[in-house]
């Protein structure tokens, strides 16, 4: 299987191939070649590594692009759409600019909002971080509530 992919919170777009044989997997990204094994067990697909390591993936069949990864959140984006969703979407700046907590929400889906207003506050190593709207618009859909731990790149509102 080959796929390309954005690499979430960034510009980055990647390349991976997909194989398998007995139960490995080869995975190529960019022309960087490691094996993995993957096992079920209660929390989801545990891989591990040539080296040791090991991650667990949990998907969601609600959101079949979606996976946790150790607990972060990633959106698999086929790369061949990325353009026309970005030239339709204003969500610039709208990201978590590194792990932490939602720590407050001060809008709603539908409101009316102007540049620069706060929209979320987050908390991450320690110091509040605000998420202002990068221009006039309207809240299309706020994706995570107070409490919530969110990942570095993950998008926090949707706007028009």
């Amino acid at each position: 299987m080959k796929q390309t992919l954005r690499v979430p919170g960034s510009d980055k777009v990647v390349t991976v191939v997909l194989t398998q044989t007995d139960g490995v997997w080869q995975v190529d990204v960019d022309g960087e070649s490691f094996q993995l094994t993957v096992e079920v067990d209660d929390d989801g697909l545990r891989l591990s590594t040539e080296d040791g390591r090991s991650h667990t993936v949990q998907a969601h069949a609600q959101a079949p692009n979606e996976l946790l990864v150790d607990g972060c959140r990633y959106v698999l984006e086929d790369a061949t759409h990325r353009r026309a969703r970005a030239e339709t979407s204003k969500t610039a700046g709208l990201m978590a600019p590194m792990p932490g907590t939602v720590l407050d929400v001060r809008v709603a889906d539908g409101d009316a909002v102007t540049k620069g207003q706060t929209l979320v506050v987050m908390e991450a190593m320690k110091m509040e971080h605000a998420i202002k709207a990068p221009c006039d618009g309207t809240v299309q859909r706020v994706l995570f509530d107070v409490g919530a731990r969110v990942c570095a790149g993950d998008p926090l509102v949707e706007m028009e």
